[in-house]
């Protein structure tokens, strides 16, 4: 079974609030090399739910990245450094994966 349309797996933007869900100017993939300033890299589930984010730099690096983890009808955001090691769990204001 293929993923519905507006699915893509992979979307890049200018901003996004991990604690809102939000993420705001969308870029498409061929602007990002050369970008003088940092994107992210939001990973999507077959049903459009964010599953996590990558902040990068401006030289494509990841700075640090971010995965949702459900508890009791809240979500937290797990943290991670630009090696891939766990920093801090955060507080959001979601109850589900889904962009504003």
């Amino acid at each position: 079974m293929g993923s519905p349309a507006f699915a893509e797996s992979v979307r890049y933007f200018a901003v996004w609030s991990y604690r809102l869900n939000a993420p705001s100017n969308e870029l498409p993939e061929s602007e990002l090399e050369g970008r003088t300033l940092g994107y992210w890299e939001l990973r999507l589930d077959d049903g459009g739910l964010v599953d996590e984010g990558a902040y990068h730099g401006s030289d494509g690096r990841i700075w640090l990245s971010v995965r949702y983890v459900p508890d009791d009808e809240h979500l937290y955001a797990d943290v991670y450094n630009g090696q891939g090691q766990f920093v801090v769990r955060k507080s959001t204001q979601l109850k589900d994966r889904r962009p504003r």
